[in-house]
């Protein structure tokens, strides 16, 4: 087992090598959305790379959004093996029709934490990139311990299986815990909220995240899949807002 987790997390640093090169090469700074991070950037005083800042900019939200969406949403279908079918959609990809194929875990969690990760200097890239194998980890654990467990397919499931996909939830909790605590000490903004054990010690709003998320649903269905897998971007410029009557969203993100 030491052995293959040893190769996995070789292959991990192999392909984010793969990825640092083809981000290094795209010429961020001529796009408009580029030069918005930029300006954002030169405003805050973080003893940080240019890269590093603009990529904080850009997935602060999505990543709190994304441990919103891990408190609420994800601890729920964990807690009832009914909404197992849910867990197993966030590792299916989507839009294959159109070229697209993406999965929710890859383009909420996985995808923002490499970039990050890549963007950071060396001491703090591999903390991140540690806590990040360990989430990808955990996640892979709770999908083969739910998939094709729905709930119009009744099963009867052991004791043991249940425990084991909370288990998988935590550990998954404690390594997503890592990363955004390894960024808020890197930027020294401490503006992350981390995923606590339960809604009653977490320390954000569930309305104004089931209003944020029906609100960006409807969004999402009018722009389609594009829209869907850009939205990262579009909050930051607040095409997002202005397009589909979503509420401020850096006061959502200082809640």
């Amino acid at each position: 087992m030491k052995t293959r987790c040893s190769t996995s997390l070789k292959l991990f640093k192999e392909s984010n090598d793969v990825t640092r090169r083809r981000i290094l090469a795209i010429p961020f700074f001529v796009t408009p959305f580029g030069s918005l991070l930029n300006s954002k950037a030169s405003e805050l005083n973080i003893d940080l790379p240019p890269d590093a800042i603009r990529s904080y900019l850009q997935y602060r939200l999505p990543l709190q959004i994304s441990a919103d969406y891990y408190m609420f949403d994800l601890k729920e279908f964990v807690t009832d093996f009914d909404s197992w079918g849910e867990i197993n959609s966030m590792f299916s990809s989507n839009n294959a029709r159109a070229g697209v194929s993406v999965s929710r875990i890859e383009r909420d969690f996985i995808n923002p934490m490499r970039i990050l990760t890549l963007s950071m200097p060396p001491d703090i890239e591999d903390e991140l990139r540690d806590a990040a194998f360990s989430f990808e980890k955990s996640m892979s654990q709770l999908y083969k311990s739910t998939k094709g467990i729905r709930r119009d397919l009744p099963v009867d499931l052991s004791p043991s299986l249940i425990t084991d996909v909370k288990k998988s939830w935590e550990n998954g909790r404690l390594s997503f815990n890592t990363f955004l605590d390894t960024i808020n000490k890197a930027t020294g903004l401490n503006e992350l909220k981390l995923v606590a054990v339960t809604k009653s010690e977490y320390p954000r709003s569930e309305r104004k995240y089931l209003e944020l998320k029906k609100t960006m649903k409807l969004c999402q269905n009018r722009g389609g899949q594009t829209l869907s897998n850009t939205w990262g971007k579009l909050m930051v410029s607040g095409y997002m807002q202005d397009s589909c009557g979503i509420p401020d969203l850096e006061g959502y993100l200082y809640q």
